[in-house]
């Protein structure tokens, strides 16, 4: 069922937007693709080569990866059920910018160039919403690499934020905004640095993953600094007209994690002797979805309140459900023991205990894992002092068959 694949999903969305007949279009499309097999560290296509097949995975885990300017081998994405990839290729006679490789056998459903050239020819239309949703998924799975985001969107949920984001690149030096003017647009900061100063002195230097130019949006009021590159950037741009759509479409936790963020820049800009002093009043998350919701006038305030209504009670819901899972992960380590548990746990997080071993990780980054794993301050020391006891009982590395690659990758 191709409307369970997210790209697919999308490229539905937008053709009954249209009114354009969905279910007839698909199942002629679901009768191209054909299954393929493919073993752990198999490589599917590599860097370079010529691209004419779309893959679809059906079961696994497929690694997307390429060599930076170093030469040394980045992994980009990591693919599960449902996810596609090579999808340029089913358009545009070009060669592969990445290499896929299996993580771990894995089932694919491929199709071929000529043949979707042959489904055009019968459906010509399909090839525009085709080009759309690429630039959708692509902007979408760039919110993987911002933690601001990745944090709280699902695929779905990501390739409709995509569509409502447009990329913009800087050279090195170029102004992005200025202090005073007026603010229609967000900030993603991709790749790239950029300064941020008030008055001429800069206030601090930001890299990739940094969300910019909220404050301004959230209160309807000019930017209160600058913003100028280092280097070249790339940025996501969430406009302005886009961002009642955005408020809808993304998870109340999410708006009101950009709440939080303003207001932590303003008080900063506050204490700062060269900061802004008229850095403006940060609205609660309730107000600003009811700012944006009442843009459309089809809205009665009955309905605005009954909408926040229902979306407070569904994250009360989640964060209840997360407590309680939390709760009878600590409870089960009370009855059974910490060893065994403390085992359990080690072999199901290894690499994030890893990342905060031997002085690689700071406290910050030890109680964002504790965090993700439901465990106390207390029980994150001994759930560390039982991995490296664990560790040291290891085969060294000329007796392991792991894959250097594999390094430090979360699937």
């Amino acid at each position: 069922d191709l409307t369970q694949v997210p790209f697919f999903a999308e490229i539905v969305r937008m053709m009954k937007d249209d009114g354009r007949d969905v279910m007839g279009v698909l199942e002629v499309l679901g009768g191209l693709f054909s299954y393929e097999g493919v073993g752990k560290r198999n490589v599917v296509f590599s860097a370079g080569s010529h691209g004419d097949k779309f893959y679809m995975v059906a079961g696994g885990c497929i690694k997307i990866h390429a060599k930076n300017c170093q030469g040394n081998s980045t992994t980009l994405n990591m693919l599960t059920k449902n996810e596609v990839f090579g999808e340029i290729a089913i358009l545009q006679d070009t060669t592969r910018t990445a290499t896929a490789t299996a993580f771990e056998p894995s089932l694919l459903l491929t199709t071929t160039r000529a043949k979707f050239e042959q489904f055009l020819g019968k459906t010509p239309f399909f090839q525009e919403y085709m080009e759309r949703a690429i630039v959708h998924y692509r902007t979408g799975n760039s919110l993987t690499l911002v933690k601001f985001f990745s944090e709280l969107l699902d695929a779905r949920a990501r390739i409709e934020v995509g569509a409502l984001m447009t990329f913009r690149d800087y050279a090195s030096g170029a102004v992005v905004c200025t202090e005073g003017s007026e603010a229609h647009e967000i900030y993603v900061l991709l790749s790239g640095e950029v300064i941020i100063s008030c008055n001429s002195k800069v206030l601090s230097v930001l890299g990739g993953g940094s969300v910019l130019g909220e404050m301004a949006v959230l209160t309807s009021s000019r930017r209160t600094c600058t913003i100028e590159t280092t280097m070249p950037s790339q940025v996501l741009i969430l406009g302005h007209e886009n961002f009642k759509r955005f408020s809808e479409a993304v998870p109340l936790t999410l708006m009101d994690r950009f709440v939080q963020l303003a207001y932590s820049r303003r008080e900063s800009d506050l204490a700062s002797k060269h900061g802004p002093k008229n850095s403006p009043t940060i609205p609660s998350v309730d107000d600003v979805v009811k700012a944006f919701a009442d843009t459309d006038p089809s809205n009665t305030p009955e309905m605005v309140n009954q909408t926040l209504a229902q979306r407070r009670q569904s994250i009360s819901q989640a964060k209840q459900g997360r407590r309680n899972s939390t709760a009878a992960r600590r409870g089960s380590v009370t009855a059974g023991g910490n060893g065994g548990a403390m085992a359990a746990r080690a072999k199901r997080a290894p690499q994030r205990l890893n990342s905060t071993d031997e002085g690689h990780g700071n406290e910050e980054e030890k109680e964002e894992v504790a965090d993700g794993l439901g465990l106390s301050t207390a029980e994150m020391k001994a759930l560390e002092q039982h991995h490296r006891s664990s560790m040291r009982m290891q085969p060294t590395d000329s007796d392991s068959d792991t894959d250097p690659d594999e390094e430090g990758v979360e699937k």
